[in-house]
């Protein structure tokens, strides 16, 4: 079915050219997601059972590994190695405290030694966590479980790494497909009979589809730690279907199903299904993502799921209008993209006001301190995004600029057409009867928004006369749009590194410092290293007109803020006024009451109260 309005189509550039953009696009994306791929880890280990580096008398008859948030199981979740690499645990961890706590029986009777605890569990956001401790039963002893740890901490790592691109590669489809949708339903609905814009969804939809079945078959060897021979393996890809992961997944590729029905009925269905259809479509898929997320762990679940898919949504719409700016209407249908320019300049406002403000959120709620921004590696990711975005929003402004100068000047209140304007063409008739105006017939509508990246005020008249003679979709126009869809496509790798990034605010641990006077003559400078739930280490300084002072005794009392735990702890001398104490364990969060008495001979004694928060 062809569209019913004129062509008057310019010449368009070669397909080496627009292959090229499309070439360096996914190149920019696939190198800033590939090489900003950190380790994963998101869930925190916060005390083991029997403790890292302990010596118990008696042996133990289970291993209990307590986390800051719920994990889950796959199989050989907890390993126990004896000190010639056997294992003695039975294989029958299981969870408790909410899914807090992991419980592994041990075979009875273990032999004195060391021993080795390897886990690896899965967090709530889906992603897999290793870790390994030690104990000694009795005495330490020699021990061959380092290869074992060795092998174990590298598992999975290709599966991992294709995990990385799979998300980049199933933001790219989220956004050539819904992106694509949606511009054709707001701005475009002839467009659906262009054979270049059925190719573009298309290729959005096989993205989509091969990335949702890439994940659930990397999922289990990512998890597991295994390598990607076992991605076929029916246990592990039952144990993934089993999980949030493996749910979300399979929704995801039902309501791609239902999408591919949409796509062969596009150019058949009525403007108003094909609205509904995207909408709920869009808003499912998006869901199914966001829950797997940052979003679907922490706080404020419920609301950072809707952030999330709003922002997925935003982004979509944004760029996937560039994509079909730069590479269809620009360069195949000037006329129409004359028409069209001052709504998309609208329509694209909003999004970045979208885009803004759910942006925001979401980071604030994975930074929460402003020095975790420069600090931690998920700040700086965030900063980088910021930045390039905001190139990209200065290309867009530019980009306006062009059209509000070459739409015609303002007489009398209506847009008139200017000489280098495109002139005479009748109003676009699309195919379910619906009319849009070109330049030529009167203004489009408002061509800013209250959001608009050029914070223009359009209540009063705007003078929009060109400086220069040509049709608005000149090759500067152009150019331009090929730039932002590939800076936009760099923002596309750096948010799928986000993804996999620990957010900030599970990594930024500032230590506690604090100075006070620890008895009439002297001050102690007082370091709580990382102040937060499981080990830390105190290093206390004594100092009395600036020159170390060494004391009798140091001894701490630390309650919690509850009052539930009481942790005393003495300190040992390691240098002239420096007394130390390593792995004090401290097992919940919160402000706890830090009580210091220093004794400074043997009947004075002083002692000071703190508050230290911890994390």
């Amino acid at each position: 079915m062809r569209s019913r309005f004129p062509s008057h189509r310019r010449a368009a550039p070669g397909l080496s050219m627009r292959w090229r953009v499309v070439a360096a696009m996914l190149l920019a994306a696939l190198l800033t997601g590939w090489f900003a791929l950190p380790a994963l880890a998101h869930a925190t280990l916060t005390t083991a059972t029997p403790g890292d580096a302990s010596v118990v008398e008696r042996a133990p008859t289970v291993v209990t590994l307590t986390y800051d948030e719920a994990v889950g199981l796959q199989n050989g979740a907890v390993k126990v190695l004896a000190p010639d690499g056997t294992r003695v645990d039975t294989g029958e961890a299981t969870t408790g405290d909410g899914g807090r706590s992991v419980t592994a029986p041990l075979q009875p009777g273990l032999a004195r030694g060391t021993y080795t605890i390897l886990w690896r569990v899965l967090s709530e956001d889906s992603h897999s966590i290793f870790g390994a401790s030690t104990f000694s039963v009795g005495q330490p002893s020699a021990t061959v479980a380092g290869a074992a740890v060795e092998a174990e901490a590298g598992g999975g790592d290709a599966a991992k790494r294709l995990l990385g691109v799979g998300r980049l590669l199933l933001y790219a489809g989220l956004v050539l497909l819904f992106g694509g949708l949606a511009f054709l339903v707001t701005l475009w609905p002839p467009g659906r009979a262009a054979p270049r814009v059925v190719t573009i969804l298309r290729v959005g939809w096989v993205s989509t589809v091969v990335a949702s079945v890439a994940d659930l078959l990397l999922q289990g060897p990512y998890t597991a730690g295994l390598s990607l021979g076992s991605a076929l393996d029916p246990v592990l890809l039952a144990n993934v279907l089993e999980t949030r992961f493996g749910v979300a997944t399979v929704i995801r590729l039902l309501l791609l199903t239902v999408v591919a029905v949409l796509l062969r009925r596009l150019d058949r269905m009525s403007r108003p299904a094909l609205s509904l259809g995207t909408a709920v479509l869009g808003v499912g898929v998006m869901l199914t993502v966001s829950a797997l997320g940052h979003s679907g762990a922490g706080d404020l679940v419920v609301v950072a799921m809707a952030a999330d898919a709003l922002h997925l949504a935003a982004m979509s719409y944004w760029l996937g209008g560039l994509v079909l700016l730069g590479l269809v209407v620009l360069t195949r249908h000037p006329l129409e993209a004359a028409a069209m320019l001052p709504r998309w300049s609208s329509m694209a406002a909003t999004a970045v006001c979208v885009l803004v403000v759910t942006g925001t959120f979401t980071a604030w709620r994975q930074v929460r301190q402003l020095d975790a921004l420069v600090s931690t590696e998920y700040g700086v990711l965030l900063l980088v995004k910021l930045g390039v975005v905001a190139v990209v929003m200065g290309l867009a402004v530019f980009s306006r600029a062009l059209v509000r100068r070459r739409l015609g000047g303002r007489v009398g209140g209506t847009v008139q057409p200017s000489a280098g304007a495109v002139t005479a063409a009748p109003a676009l008739v699309y195919a379910d009867g619906s009319t849009a105006s070109t330049p030529s017939g009167g203004s489009s509508g408002p061509v800013e928004t209250a959001c608009s990246p050029a914070g223009v005020d359009t209540a009063g008249p705007v003078d929009t006369t060109p400086a220069t003679d040509g049709p608005v979709t000149g090759s500067g126009l152009r150019r331009s749009v090929v730039v932002e869809a590939v800076l936009a496509a760099v923002v596309l790798g750096v948010t799928s590194a986000l993804v996999a990034t620990t957010p900030a605010r599970d990594t930024y641990f500032p230590v506690f410092e604090q100075t006070v006077a620890a008895t009439d003559a002297l001050q102690v400078d007082i370091t709580v290293d990382p102040a937060r739930t499981g080990l830390n280490d105190l290093s206390f300084s004594y100092s009395a007109d600036s020159r170390p002072v060494d004391v009798v005794k140091v001894s701490t009392r630390w309650t919690s803020e509850d009052g539930t735990y009481v942790v005393p702890a003495e300190l040992t001398r390691a240098a002239t006024g420096e007394y130390r104490f390593s792995g004090l364990l401290l097992p919940s969060a919160g402000t706890w009451k830090l009580a210091v008495t220093t004794q400074t001979s043997d009947i004075d004694t002083g002692t000071v109260v703190l508050a230290v928060p911890i994390r």
